[in-house]
Formats: structure tokens, C-alpha cells, sequence
């Protein structure tokens, strides 16, 4: 018998992202029970892309909003065209040096913090220049 998953990582979505061009994501969040939209009303998000988890650097960090009503669970998060230039990459997003590790965190207006999105950034090296 196999018992329930307790995590705190959060959903998991891995992107493909090309250089130079803008990334923007639009997320829905339902709240821990899954009876509905997580009200969002009074947080705060952060993300940010480092090569690795251990990284001192951050690569790049995203910008961030929460829809209105906040109470819908829907938020945006996204990198411009300039921020995805900027990161480094190889030409195939399957070498090493293309590939990156982000996550998307909330933080309660009570001071809990929540990793709500994880997952691998493959960089994909821009031809358009």
C-alpha cells in the first residue's frame, strides 16, 4: 500500500525558451486541498533562473503580477526579450550550457512562503540578432 505524497516543491513544468525572445507564462494556482482557486489577495512572487539549485548566481530573476481579483488564483510571470538575450546558452538546448533551473515562490501576507512552480529552463541560442 503506497501512502499520500506530502511536498512542498510545487507543480513542475519544464520550458523551452529561445534566446532574445520574450517568455511569458500565465499560471493558475488551486489551493493545498484542491477545492478551488488559492486567493492571492495581500502576496507577493519571486522567481528566479540559476544554472544549478546550489548557484551563488542568478541568472536572470522574473518579473511578476497577480491578476485581478486576486481571488481567482491566476498570476503571470515572465522574462523581456532583453533578460532572455542576456542568458548564456549553447547552440543545442540539450548541451550544458543551455540549460538552467528556475522556481516560482509566494509569499503569504502571514510570512509563509510557498515554491508553487519548478523546473528546467532549456535555452534555446537565438539566430535573429
Amino acid at each position: 500500500m503506497s501512502l499520500p505524497k506530502i511536498s512542498t516543491r510545487g507543480e513542475i513544468l519544464d520550458v523551452d525558451m529561445k534566446q532574445g525572445a520574450t517568455l511569458s507564462v500565465e499560471h493558475t494556482l488551486t489551493n493545498p486541498a484542491g477545492t478551488g482557486r488559492f486567493d492571492l489577495t495581500g502576496c507577493q512572487l519571486r522567481g528566479q533562473v540559476r544554472k544549478t539549485a546550489l548557484s551563488s548566481t542568478v541568472v536572470a530573476s522574473f518579473n511578476t503580477s497577480i491578476n485581478s481579483p486576486a481571488t481567482a488564483g491566476v498570476y503571470q510571470f515572465w522574462l523581456t526579450d532583453e533578460q532572455t538575450a542576456a542568458i548564456p546558452c549553447g547552440e543545442k538546448p540539450t548541451e550544458d550550457a543551455s540549460q538552467y533551473v528556475y522556481d516560482i515562490e509566494i509569499e503569504e501576507p502571514n510570512g509563509d512562503v510557498r515554491c508553487v512552480l519548478e523546473g528546467r529552463i532549456f535555452v534555446i541560442a537565438g539566430i535573429t540578432r
